[in-house]
């Protein structure tokens, strides 16, 4: 069943410029997601076809899923075109744009290719905003179920958007001298120290400063060790350390659900045991699938990967009641 919202005037372009870009990235992949590109190219016919102004609009959940988490993508894209097209203008050389983004800036934005300097981003960061809000609506509404996973694919999408935009940041530094901002580090829960020397057995020896008391029984504690993520855990008075990031499409386990001796990934429902790091149910399983609807299968259906895989085990001992990590 589908639900509909207002697109307000000024959100139109935003509109017209996100599906464009969606269809363009699925109309490459598999038969299925080439299908789901048509009904969107339906859709953008429809909004092209309507006098201009505000325009209620129809979003199956598939559609509003799919739009809702490529949406700060699509806004990133078109940020970047601008900060090159500005480059240009000033007479810097820059790389060539890509000619289908190229061509959807032109369409929807064609005052940002006639004079990038004058043309103002920030109005149309905010349609892009408020038309996030209007998706995550229609998702609620739809699919209050699938909420988890599309909050998880959401920010896979907007971290991929932020690498984008930070190395395209480093670039036109490295052309036109100005320094870009510095990214935001990523907090850690904890973070092991005072690294020793390795022995001829492999990895490196942390020091974690932990007590084997200081990791709540039947339950774990996350260590971030360099750019690895670990679980101590404690079960039955026994002590372990397993990767903390999925083998599927490491997303961080932490954010997952915990139920007794197992954890789910809160991305495609990929569990393991916390005790051995023992995969116990792979991506997309049935369990999962039941419970995600027809948004779980559609994901499951644009998702190429379906392969996961147990998760590696850290070796650890205890010295001076102190946890000793080999990673």
């Amino acid at each position: 069943m589908p639900s509909a919202i207002v697109v307000a005037s000024i959100e139109r372009p935003v509109l017209g410029f996100a599906l464009e870009r969606m269809i363009s990235f699925l109309v490459k992949g598999t038969k299925e997601q080439q299908e789901i590109a048509d009904s969107l190219a339906q859709m953008l016919t429809g909004l092209e076809a309507t006098p201009a102004g505000a325009v209620e609009m129809e979003f199956l959940e598939q559609d509003a899923y799919l739009l809702g988490i490529r949406i700060f993508y699509a806004s990133a894209e078109l940020e970047d075109f601008w900060l090159d097209a500005c480059e240009r203008a000033s007479g810097h050389e820059t790389e060539p744009p890509d000619p289908e983004l190229e061509g959807a800036v032109s369409k929807y934005f064609p005052e940002l290719v006639d004079n990038p300097r004058g043309w103002n981003y920030e109005p149309v960061r905010g349609s892009f905003i408020d038309l996030g809000v209007k998706l995550d609506r229609i998702v609620t509404e739809l699919a209050p179920r699938a909420r988890a996973i599309y909050n998880s694919d959401r920010e896979e999408m907007s971290d991929r958007a932020i690498a984008v935009r930070e190395e395209n940041a480093r670039r036109r530094s490295a052309r036109t001298g100005v320094a870009p901002l510095p990214p935001e580090p990523e907090t850690a829960v904890a973070t092991a120290e005072r690294p020793t020397p390795a022995s001829f057995d492999w990895g490196v020896e942390f020091s974690t400063g932990l007590s084997p008391d200081d990791i709540p029984m039947n339950s774990f504690r996350t260590l971030t060790v360099g750019s690895v993520r670990v679980l101590i855990t404690r079960y039955n008075g026994e002590l372990g350390a397993i990767d903390g990031t999925c083998t599927h499409q490491h997303a961080n386990l932490t954010k997952g659900t915990v139920e007794e001796t197992s954890i789910e990934c809160g991305r495609h429902g990929a569990t393991f045991d916390l005790r051995t790091g023992e995969q116990i149910c792979p991506p997309f399983c049935q369990k999962w699938l039941d419970r995600h609807g027809a948004i779980g299968s559609l994901v499951a259906l644009i998702t190429p990967d379906k392969k996961g895989g147990d998760l590696q085990r850290f070796p650890l001992r205890v010295e001076n009641d102190e946890i000793i990590l080999r990673v």
